[in-house]
């Protein structure tokens, strides 16, 4: 199920005057995101722990000591994220984050979003021997329906391994349409 989390990135505020000429009340609106997280694996290739999704489906706080490795390269995974329904906006962009590590420095990590199998948005990245969050995106507007999310990866040619701790799709929420906060200002 897709989780929501209210961002302070972007506010605006609108105030209620009293008659004098002071801000009695301020409301300040919010931008909310959907965060939404493997829910099974479609590929598994030769990827290990099974059940994969479930050592990378950790939520908004990650666990890096549970995790899935390869060795094999050109090795696909492929998960199905979990379903937004209607709380999707339909402007803005959808972030993939990935948070992985290899044994080798500069093996190269390929990550995509995709829509029923077609790359909707897609990175490749150097990965290091630390674990670290790599990202790509996609507009919204390319994905003619985002409850058909899946997440693919895979390793370019390795000498090592390469492990994958963390999987997060992160997408923006249809309008709050509430009140985030109110401050009673010039009261006195």
């Amino acid at each position: 199920m897709a989780r929501e989390r209210l961002l302070q990135e972007e506010s605006a505020w609108e105030g209620i005057l009293g008659e004098d000429g002071t801000t009695l009340i301020a409301l300040e609106s919010a931008t909310a995101t959907l965060d939404l997280y493997p829910e099974a694996d479609f590929a598994a290739g030769s990827w290990t722990l099974a059940p994969l999704y479930q050592r990378v489906d950790d939520g908004l706080t990650y666990n890096d000591t549970d995790y899935i490795y390869t060795t094999t390269s050109f090795d696909t995974i492929s998960f199905v994220m979990s379903n937004p329904g209607a709380g999707a906006a339909s402007t803005g962009n959808i972030t993939l984050t990935v948070r992985a590590t290899s044994t080798v420095n500069a093996e190269i990590l390929s990550i995509s979003i995709t829509e029923s199998g077609t790359a909707r948005g897609s990175a490749d990245h150097a990965l290091t021997t630390s674990m670290a969050n790599y990202t790509c995106t996609a507009n919204i507007s390319l994905f003619t329906d985002v409850n058909n999310l899946r997440v693919e990866m895979y390793p370019n040619t390795i000498t090592g391994s390469v492990a994958v701790a963390w999987v997060s799709v992160t997408l923006p929420a249809a309008s709050v349409g509430g009140v985030k906060m109110l401050t009673l200002l010039g009261v006195g």
